[in-house]
């Protein structure tokens, strides 16, 4: 069976690519001292994570209530405002959540142990 992949580039009613999130931070102190490279974009509202997808994403492209909810609840029972799915996640949900779980405690923390194990 062939995989299939899917990618939605997002912009806003007039076709422009939104505002981001994240801005390159030209203080060469933070990097410096504390390794930040990025700014939170001032002119940006903010909102979660999940908000800020469910957002971006829904005025391109309709959701399914699966698709809602794994990215609503991608984190998974570690955010208590989550456990309102506890036990009545989907699995696309379940899915979502473990690729998120393994990407952020497993390949980016033995990756980082890598990094400052040859510094």
């Amino acid at each position: 069976m062939a995989a299939v992949h899917s990618c939605a580039l997002i912009t806003n009613r007039q076709g422009t690519p939104p505002p981001f999130l994240a801005l390159l931070d030209r203080r060469q102190q933070m990097v410096k001292n504390r390794g930040i490279r990025y700014k939170i974009n001032p002119d940006v509202v903010a909102m979660g994570l999940a908000v800020r997808s469910l957002y971006l994403v829904t005025q391109h492209i309709p959701l399914t209530d699966a698709e809602a909810q794994a990215i609503a609840y991608h984190d998974g029972q570690y955010i208590d405002d989550n456990k309102i799915v506890a036990h009545k996640e989907e699995p696309l949900t379940l899915l979502l959540h473990w690729a998120d779980y393994w990407t952020a405690h497993i390949y980016e923390e033995s990756r980082q142990q890598k990094l400052t194990s040859t510094q």
